[in-house]
């Protein structure tokens, strides 16, 4: 228990010294970059995946301090909704026993962000993500470690979208 505890504040670490500061949005008033992250929905049969994602993704915003989180719908400026609607593993490397010893790990998750203000849809997409992890051989790891490394990619890929999405105003209105 103590180096699976010691194991996740080493990756928070090692994550939060990856992670820079989302400068095309650090600029703007907070009150323009407020944003209310709901829960992710989850259409797979793999249970606790969307509280995992939501949380890594709630980090990972944190962390690039570009969208203010705020725990209320009215006090934000946009909304991000999602659902897993993929997560797959799949073997792809096996022993002579036919057991696998490599795996594939896939995710797929479907995006809205929305302004709350206007209802509008600023932004609608689907981002994926894939990662490999063996328990046997190499570098050997458990899926749960594994997941973890695949939310930090599906992560950054979403934080891009919205990033990119952000509505810029011209300065002249």
């Amino acid at each position: 228990m103590k180096f699976l505890r010691f194991s996740c504040l080493l990756i928070l670490v090692l994550f939060a010294g990856c992670v820079g500061v989302d400068q095309r949005l650090t600029h703007l008033p907070e009150s323009q970059r407020t944003l209310f992250l709901g829960n992710f929905g989850n259409v797979t049969f793999e249970s606790d995946l969307q509280i995992e994602l939501t949380e890594a993704l709630r980090n990972y915003i944190h962390l690039r301090k570009g969208y203010i989180l705020v725990n209320e719908v009215e006090k934000a400026r946009f909304l991000l909704y999602g659902e897993v609607i993929l997560y797959r593993r799949e073997g792809f490397l096996f022993d002579n026993e036919m057991n696998p010893t490599r795996y594939d790990l896939n995710i797929v998750a479907k995006l809205r962000l929305i302004e709350r203000e206007t209802g509008a849809m600023v932004t609608v997409f689907d981002e994926d993500a894939r990662t490999q992890f063996s328990v046997s051989e190499g570098m050997s790891e458990d899926e749960v470690m594994a997941r973890h490394r695949l939310y930090g990619k599906l992560c950054r890929k979403i934080y891009d979208r919205i990033s990119m999405a952000f509505p810029l105003e011209k300065e002249n209105e």
